[in-house]
C-alpha cells in the first residue's frame, strides 16, 4: 500500500504541473523523501516518567479511605449487599482492597499492559525502504545520475501471524487469571483477618468471665486460709491458675490488635486508614456447614483454581509457538515494489523476496516447541492432580476437625454444665463452700472455652476447604459466584 500511494503522489504532482512522469526527473525521489519526513514528524515521541519512592510513601501515608467510593464499588460486585460506612464487614473490606490494593493495582496495569500487546501482535510488520544512487563516469550523453527506491513488504499471514497473535492473546488471559488469583488471595486474607478478630473477641469475652470468677474464687480461698480450713498450697495453685488465664486475656486482647492489623494489611491499607471504625464478623462459629460438598463442587474447582488457568493459559501458548515454529519451516514471502529513474528513463520494478528457514529446515526448533508444549501438557495435568488432592484433604481436615468440636459442645460440656448445676444446688443447700462452687464454674467456663476453640479450629479448616473449591461456605457473599466479583475489574 505504501507503493501504491506513492505512485498516487507522483501522478498528482505531474499533473499539477503539466509534466509527464518521465519529464519529472528527480522530483519523484524528491517527493518521498518529503513523505518519508512527513512520516516521521508524525511519530510517537518519548516522555520520561522518572518515580521517587520517598514522595510515593508520603503520598500512600496521607491517603484516605473514601467512603462514597468504596460504597460504590461494593454496587459493581456485589448489588444486594448496601454499605452504610458505620462498621466494617467482610464485603466492604473486599470493596476498599479492589480500590487500594497494590497488588490488585499491580495486576490490572499488567494486564492492561497484555492487552496492549496483543494489539500490537495484530498490526503487521511495516514495510522497508532503500535509497540507492549511481554516477555513471561515461553516460554517454545521456544524464550520469541513476537513482531508485526499493521497498520490502513482509506478507503477513498463515500460521505465522496466527501464532504470534495466540501466543499473545494467552498472555492476556493468563494476566486475567493472575488477576483473579490475587483477588481471591486478598479475599480469603480478609476473611481469615475478620475470623481472628472475631474469635479473639468471642475468647476474651469468656476470659473476662473466668477471670472475674477466679478473683472471687481466690478471695474465698484467702478467707479460709486464715481460717486454716485449707493449706497455703491451694492458694498458691488457684493463682497459678490465675495467673494463666490472664495471660490468655492478655493474648486475647493482643490478638485483637494484631488481628486489625492484619485486616488492614490484607485489605492493602494502613493501620491509619482502617481508623477506629468498629469491624463486624461474620463469624459462623456454631453455624458450620457440612463438610459434605459432593463431587460437583469439587469439579468446579478444576474451573476456578488459578493453578489450573494459568497452566492452561501456558498450554495455549505452548500451542501457539508450536504453529509459529511448523509455519517457520516455510519460506517467508515478501513483495517489493519499487522506482528507478535511469538516465531519465522512469522504471517501475517489483520483486519478490522468499526467506528461507534454517538448513535443518526448522526442524530443531520444531522439536523444542513440541517439547514445551508437552511440558505445559504435563504441568496441567499435575496442577489438575493436586487441585483435586488438595480438595480431599481440605474436606478430610475440616470433616476431623467439625467431629472434634462436636464432640466437646455434645459430650463434654452437657457435664460441666451438670456438673455446675448440681454445685449450684449444693451452695444453696450449704453443703459446699464458695471456693468449691467457683471451682465447679470454672470448669463450665474452660469447657466453654475449649468448645469455642475447638470451633475457631473449625471454622479455620472450613475457609481453607473454601480456598480449595474457591467457593465461599458461609457469609454475605457465599451465594456469588467469584466470576460476579471480577465483572468490571480485570478488565482495565
Amino acid at each position: 500500500m505504501g507503493f501504491l500511494n506513492l505512485r498516487c503522489t507522483v501522478k498528482q504532482c505531474a499533473g499539477r504541473q503539466g509534466l509527464s512522469e518521465k519529464g519529472i526527473g528527480m522530483r519523484p525521489l524528491a517527493s518521498t523523501i518529503w513523505i518519508g519526513l512527513a512520516t516521521l514528524a508524525g511519530c510517537a515521541g518519548y516522555a520520561p516518567a522518572p518515580l521517587n519512592p520517598p514522595v510515593l510513601a508520603s503520598a500512600l501515608a496521607a491517603r484516605r479511605v473514601d467512603d462514597a467510593a468504596v460504597a460504590q464499588t461494593l454496587v459493581g460486585i456485589a448489588p444486594k449487599i448496601h454499605w452504610d460506612g458505620k462498621a466494617w464487614t467482610e464485603p466492604s473490606l473486599l470493596a476498599a482492597a479492589i480500590l487500594y490494593h497494590p497488588d490488585l493495582s499491580a495486576n490490572r496495569t499488567a494486564i492492561a499492559s497484555t492487552r496492549a500487546d496483543l494489539k500490537a501482535a495484530r498490526v503487521a510488520p511495516g514495510p522497508t525502504l532503500s535509497l540507492t544512487a549511481e554516477y555513471a563516469l561515461n553516460p554517454g550523453g545521456a544524464s550520469p545520475w541513476l537513482a531508485g527506491l526499493v521497498s520490502d513488504q513482509v506478507l503477513d499471514f498463515g500460521g505465522r501471524r496466527t501464532g504470534r497473535i495466540g501466543q499473545a492473546e494467552a498472555a492476556l488471559a493468563r494476566a486475567q487469571f493472575d488477576y483473579e488469583a490475587a483477588l481471591w488471595r486478598i479475599r480469603m486474607d480478609i476473611r481469615r483477618a475478620i475470623d481472628d478478630f472475631g474469635s479473639a473477641n468471642a475468647r476474651l469475652e469468656v476470659l473476662d468471665e473466668i477471670a472475674s470468677l477466679r478473683q472471687r474464687q481466690l478471695a474465698s480461698l484467702r478467707a479460709q486460709l486464715d481460717a486454716g480450713a485449707v493449706s497455703r498450697l491451694d492458694v498458691e495453685q488457684a493463682r497459678a491458675d490465675a495467673a494463666a488465664e490472664l495471660r490468655l486475656r492478655a493474648e486475647a486482647i493482643s490478638g485483637l490488635d494484631q488481628a486489625r492489623a492484619r485486616l488492614a494489611g490484607a485489605t492493602g491499607i494502613t493501620p491509619d486508614m482502617l481508623g477506629r471504625r468498629p469491624i463486624f464478623p461474620e463469624l459462623p462459629l456454631f453455624d458450620l456447614p457440612s463438610p459434605s460438598i459432593g463431587t460437583d463442587a469439587a469439579t468446579a474447582a478444576v474451573y476456578r483454581r488459578s493453578e489450573i488457568l494459568t497452566a492452561a493459559a501456558d498450554y495455549d501458548r505452548a500451542e501457539a509457538a508450536l504453529r509459529t515454529a511448523v509455519a517457520a519451516q516455510y519460506p517467508q514471502v515478501s513483495v517489493g515494489p519499487g522506482y528507478t529513474w535511469d538516465q531519465g528513463v522512469n522504471r517501475l520494478p517489483v520483486t519478490l523476496g522468499l526467506s528461507f528457514p534454517s538448513l535443518d529446515g526448522n526442524k530443531a526448533a520444531i522439536l523444542a516447541a513440541e517439547k514445551s508444549r508437552d511440558a505445559s501438557g504435563v504441568r496441567l495435568e499435575a496442577s489438575v492432580q493436586t487441585v483435586l488432592a488438595s480438595v480431599d484433604q481440605s474436606q478430610t481436615d475440616y470433616a476431623a476437625a467439625l467431629a472434634v468440636s462436636d464432640t466437646l459442645a455434645n459430650e463434654i460440656l452437657p457435664a460441666a454444665r451438670a456438673l455446675a448445676a448440681q454445685a449450684d444446688a449444693e451452695l444453696d443447700a450449704g453443703s459446699i463452700n464458695r471456693s468449691n462452687w467457683a471451682a465447679s464454674r470454672l470448669g463450665l467456663l474452660r469447657a466453654r472455652l475449649d468448645v469455642l476453640d475447638a470451633r475457631i479450629t473449625a471454622l479455620s479448616r472450613e475457609r481453607d476447604l473454601e480456598d480449595a473449591l474457591r467457593q465461599p461456605l458461609t457469609g454475605s457473599l457465599a451465594d456469588d459466584e467469584p466470576a460476579a466479583l471480577l465483572q468490571g475489574y480485570s478488565k482495565p
